[in-house]
């Protein structure tokens, strides 16, 4: 029996039991996983409990950071979140690009410094 038609059978059988494809958990990717392991526990718990339903963990942590800034770029896209450098650049709707910095145990963005 071949992976794929265990995995095949899996699914059949969740639709059997009235599960949709979207309850069935899926395993976070390496980088996720390194991700989760940098927040505070209840941080985890959080973005844990936000990614259902086809939400990736990444996907809900760039939300959460693209949550807390400015109306300009919070309608804009997460280009980089480096959780080694606490870094996360953000492209706003005019195409120009933000660099902001957060606390990668509790995923809080720091307001930009003044020029």
């Amino acid at each position: 029996m071949t992976k794929i038609t265990v995995t095949l059978g899996a699914l059949i059988f969740a639709a059997s039991l009235g599960m949709s494809s979207a309850a069935i958990a899926v395993t976070p990717t390496a980088i996720e996983k390194a991700e989760l392991s940098m927040l505070t526990p209840a941080k985890q718990k959080e973005v844990l409990a936000r990614a259902v339903n086809g939400n990736t963990i990444s996907g809900v942590i760039e939300t959460m950071l693209l949550n807390q800034i400015s109306d300009d770029f919070a309608n804009g896209d997460a280009i980089s979140i480096d959780f080694t450098q606490q870094l996360f650049v953000v492209r706003n709707k005019k195409g120009q690009l933000h660099e902001y910095v957060f606390d990668t145990a509790t995923l809080t963005v720091t307001p930009p410094k003044k020029k």
